[in-house]
């Protein structure tokens, strides 16, 4: 085994991620991310669930992230800004423009997914 294999097997073991262009969006839509879409498949295929997600929202209004759908797990992001969530499992998630008025133009939320393995800790 060549040592760049080496690498990309340890790299898929440590864990696995993938950035979503969300797109435009009119005022007060929402958009669906499923399990079994496009987006999500990869890191659904290797990993049961994902653990990690950063969302970078450029628009000048907030969003909304509500993994696995429900509002028990939402996360409000605001405009411009960057949030990462992390230790939380989940499948699927919504994305919602919080803006009754504005819309959000395209290539300004890019949302991070993935999963990637605890720190082995030391006994």
């Amino acid at each position: 085994m060549s040592q760049t294999s080496r690498i990309k097997a340890e790299s898929r073991r440590s864990g696995v991620h993938h950035i979503i262009d969300v797109g435009a969006m009119s005022a007060a839509t929402m958009k669906q991310y499923d399990r079994d879409g496009a987006d999500l498949r990869a890191v659904n295929r290797q990993f049961s669930a994902m653990n990690f997600m950063t969302v970078i929202n450029g628009s000048t209004v907030a969003v909304a992230i509500d993994l696995d759908y429900t509002t028990a797990k939402r996360y409000i992001i605001p405009a411009s800004s960057v949030v990462t969530i992390d230790s939380v499992l989940y499948q699927e998630f919504n994305v919602t423009n919080m803006s009754a008025a504005t819309n959000i133009a395209a290539s300004l939320v890019y949302i991070t997914v993935g999963y990637e393995r605890p720190l082995a800790r030391e006994g």
